[in-house]
Formats: C-alpha cells, structure tokens, sequence
C-alpha cells in the first residue's frame, strides 16, 4: 500500500472544518500500530495531531486512515473477539457496568418495544434486553461477531454496515451506538439516518469518551482512547451537544461514568497515571529506541504495546452516555 491510499487528511466529524483549519492541541501518540500491522502497511507512519475545530469545539485527529481501508479492517478482523469466548463458546460481557448503565438508560427514557445497536460486536447487551422484553436487532460489520450473534444467541443481527435497507420495515424505540463514535470520520449522514428510523419520541443513546475528562487533560497524548488508530474522533459535552443540535435532535442528557469497575478502582488507576505512568512516558520513547530489551521486562508486558513504546494511560472516570431525543 502506498502511504496516499492509506492515510489522508480529515475534517470535523460534526461540522466537516477542514484540519488545516482547526487549532493544533498537541501530538497522539497511538498506543499500537497493530491496525497497521494487520493492513499489510509498512510505509511512513505520519505524525497525528490532535486539532479542535473553531466552530463547534470538536477534537479530532488530523490525519486519518482511509474510509475504504478501515472498512477491509472491519469486516475482516475476527481476532479482536477469540478472547471473550470460554472453552465451552459461552458470551463474556466483559464489561458488565457498561450494560448496566445503558439498561438503566433505557428503561428511565423508553418504552418496550423495538431496539437497534448499531456496531453490536457479538450481541451480549441485545440478549440482555431481549430478557427484558425488548424486540432486538442489531448490526454488525465483523463477520465473525455476526455470526455468533446467530448462532449462539439467536438474535436478528445482520452483517454491514447500517443504511437504508437495514431492517427496513421496521421503526425503532431506541437505538443505540456503544463505543462507535470515536470511530467515525462523519457523523452527519449517520445520524440524520439514525433520525429517520426512529419512532417520534425514539431515543438515541450515544457511548463514547469524554475528552475534557480530568484523565484526559492529564494523560494527554498517551490517553487511553488513543490507543489505536481507528480512534479519531473526541467528544466533550460541547461538541456531543453540537452535533445533535445540528441533527434536530433534543438533548436530554450527558451522564458521565467511569468506562468500567467501581469508583475506587478508577480512583487508583487515576493516582497510577499521575505518578507512575506520565512520568515513566517521558523517558520511555527515547530508552526504548536505545535499548530495545527493555520491551521484555515484565513490568511492561500489558502496559506498553511493545511496537511503539507508549505506555498508555488506563481509562479513569473518561466515559460518558449522550441521550438524545427524535423531536415530535
């Protein structure tokens, strides 16, 4: 692959500025270059530069993998999903809190009825609802996560992307996009889409990182959402209240949350990145260019991803849920 079919320069996710337009912030440091890996790419790896747009205060990297090779990453990587699966193929919530929330979301603003996860990975909170009454569909672009939606959990998940012939004869209560956002170079379509399939009075729930979070602000460039490169697009309160305004959207809430585990856990985690890991991310860079070993000591093992020399910081209190509301 040459480095022009790979890589090129990106626009606000919310109101498509130009980055040449938007105010430099500072360098990412992406804590793996597996995607890259995986790509069969082994050209020139730019500088990434987080920008915040001028006009509705979105942060977003500069540059940005190419719409068709991240859709190849997508729809081909399977490997993301072997470890959530026990030796008898049983699901794994691996993130039990996250449901929590959501469920919670969803019973305090909707009504039973019809619910669509947009990116649904292997179906765990739709088999969740379905308990609770509600009518699942999901979609989905791996293959492999599709198909165990399936098979294992008999649910209605189809293998895509989300469009116009996706459950058409359906409308939808709610839907939800979990974890999605951060990877999407254009918001706009998506959502005015998302607007048409809902019910008057439909809710959206949005799951994403909070990049004005106190985590955020102080792992700044080793910041755990920048751990790989499909993560391009930040959102604060500012520019999640920015784009649903600008898809006729009602903003009903911002609920920040910790992205996983109790509060205390995420209380050490933070204490860690402050004493521990910004200091060690100074020296890291340059000591593990010089000696190269240093890679294998246990401490880093799990903490660096051993092909960049990052020592990402851990997620603390940098979650948020955005609800929003189709308009009558």
């Amino acid at each position: 692959m040459k480095d022009l079919d790979v890589f090129k320069s990106a626009f606000c996710p919310v109101c498509s500025t130009a980055s040449s337009d938007a105010k430099p912030l500072y360098r990412i440091r992406y804590g793996t270059n597996e995607v890259l890996k995986k790509l069969g790419y082994e050209g020139r790896i730019p500088k990434v530069m987080l920008v915040r747009c001028p006009s509705c205060l979105h942060h977003f990297s500069d540059q940005v993998l190419a719409s068709d090779v991240l859709e190849n990453y997508y729809s081909n990587d399977s490997a993301f999903y072997d470890p959530e699966l026990q030796d008898t193929g049983a699901p794994v919530n691996r993130n039990p809190m996250k449901t929590a929330h959501i469920v919670s979301l969803m019973d305090k603003y909707g009504s039973r009825g019809n619910i669509l996860e947009i990116g649904c990975g292997k179906g765990i909170l739709l088999s969740d609802l379905r308990e609770k009454g509600w009518s699942s569909f999901g979609v989905e672009p791996s293959p492999f996560a599709s198909e165990y939606a399936r098979s294992k959990l008999d649910l209605n998940v189809v293998n895509g992307y989300f469009d116009n012939s996706t459950f058409a004869e359906v409308a939808f209560d709610v839907i939800v996009l979990n974890d999605v956002f951060e990877h999407l170079s254009e918001t706009k379509d998506l959502l005015r889409l998302i607007y048409s399939r809902l019910r008057t009075g439909g809710i959206l729930i949005i799951g994403t990182g909070n990049i004005l979070s106190t985590n955020a602000r102080l792992s700044r460039s080793t910041w755990e959402y920048f751990s790989s490169w499909e993560h391009i697009s930040f959102f604060s309160k500012a520019s999640a209240r920015a784009m649903l305004v600008r898809s006729s959207f009602n903003l009903i809430e911002i609920k920040k949350v910790c992205h996983k585990d109790s509060v205390f856990t995420n209380v050490l985690r933070l204490l860690e990145n402050v004493f521990v890991r910004r200091p060690l991310n100074i020296i890291l860079p340059n000591a593990m260019e010089k000696f190269p070993s240093i890679r294998n000591w246990k401490f880093f093992k799990g903490r660096s991803s051993g092909d960049t020399g990052v020592l990402t910081s851990h997620l603390a209190f940098d979650h948020m849920f955005i609800v929003g509301e189709k308009k009558d």
